[in-house]
């Protein structure tokens, strides 16, 4: 089932757009709460990888239950 997700149309541009999205929100909420500008951009490159590995993370399991989901449900129509 997996290869089966994966493998369907869609999929990944979904992911890429589901990571974006996250990133972009978590973005906003630790520039939030960081409050400075000058602290919040001198990130170490460590930390930056984790950030987009896990807005990476975050995409690929919500775009993997979405499609899981709506496998099952053709699985079962037929």
């Amino acid at each position: 089932m997996f290869k089966r997700v994966i493998s369907h149309q869609g999929f990944w541009k979904s992911v890429v757009v589901l990571s974006l999205v996250y990133a972009i929100i978590m973005y906003v909420i630790q520039w939030g709460l960081a409050g400075r500008w000058s602290e919040f951009f001198s990130a170490k490159a460590v930390v930056l990888l984790i950030f987009i590995f896990g807005s990476f993370l975050v995409g690929f399991l919500v775009t993997y239950g979405k499609f899981w989901r709506k496998l099952k449900e053709q699985d079962y129509k037929k």
